[in-house]
């Protein structure tokens, strides 16, 4: 069963419900439960009412935070396809999603210890310490007492304030290097999927000028006892040129392995190479 403490108890809206379980699910399958669970918790309006429930259940926005690059690098390249949402976008500290609905969702990321509580089954920060900032369009108002989830949506969805400098991840890989052992007569070894997080081009201020960017997946023959040929192949979703413009940063780079009747014994190594091109405005051409 996939992650579910998100429920109808918590938020009105059952976008905001699917979502939440969403991002939780993805970063638990990709970083295991106890890595999210230490470091990717509820923040915000929603978990200073959820710890101390007011009469005043509206909430502006959805905030989280989490204090591992990683999974803040790696959610910056899988929201948009995990999501579909509306609108997104991702800045140095804080990224802002807009679902379909108006719901507002933003994900911070923090670097000062975080202190957890549990409550309803979700990790959240504990309301003492969460940052001002994320409080700014809420405030707990009418008796303690009275206050129960499922917290509203106010239609007035807006971002709390913070970071205008957009972000600008480099590649990532997943594993980052490979190693198979093979002996002939066996049959060739299985193909390898490596999760690779694509560099947004579009934030770097160095490719300003170009726009339509793709990638082509090089794989060179690499080096080793009398290679005449490569032993693998490279591509991303099946193909060798990868349109990066209007596809999701977070893709799998696939590596096969070939022509292994023809390697003798002994070692050999290789790199799987990248050149990434773009529509030159002054030009019109690609470079």
């Amino acid at each position: 069963m996939g992650y579910n403490a998100y429920n109808n108890s918590i938020f009105e809206s059952a976008a905001a419900t699917t979502a939440c379980n969403k991002i939780i699910e993805a970063l638990q399958v990709k970083f295991g439960l106890v890595t999210t669970n230490e470091a990717f918790v509820l923040s915000g309006a929603a978990a200073s009412y959820l710890q101390v429930p007011t009469e005043n259940k509206n909430i502006r926005n959805i905030s989280f935070v989490t204090t591992d690059e990683d999974m803040y690098a790696f959610l910056v390249g899988r929201l948009s396809s995990l999501l579909s949402p509306s609108g997104i976008i991702a800045y140095k500290e804080v990224i802002q999603v807009v679902l379909t609905g108006n719901v507002y969702i933003e994900i911070w990321l923090i670097t000062t210890v975080l202190n957890r509580e549990v409550r309803y089954g979700i990790e959240m920060q504990e309301r003492d310490e969460i940052p001002a900032n994320l409080l700014t369009y809420y405030q707990p108002s009418g008796d303690l007492a009275i206050g129960t989830p499922p917290m509203v949506h106010n239609y007035d969805q807006i971002f709390n304030p913070g970071s205008t400098v957009l972000y600008n991840q480099s590649w990532l890989f997943s594993p980052n290097k490979v190693n198979v052992r093979w002996t002939q007569g066996e049959a060739v070894p299985a193909d390898i999927d490596v999760a690779t997080i694509i560099k947004n081009y579009k934030t770097d201020d160095k490719f300003s000028n170009y726009s339509d960017y793709q990638v082509e997946v090089i794989s060179n023959i690499g080096k080793g006892n009398g290679l005449i040929s490569p032993f693998f192949s490279a591509d991303i979703g099946g193909n060798t040129v990868h349109q990066i413009s209007g596809n999701p940063l977070d893709q799998t780079l696939n590596i096969s392995f070939v022509n292994f009747q023809l390697i003798d014994p002994g070692k050999y190594s290789a790199n799987v190479g990248f050149q990434v091109s773009g529509i030159d405005a002054r030009t019109g051409s690609r470079g």
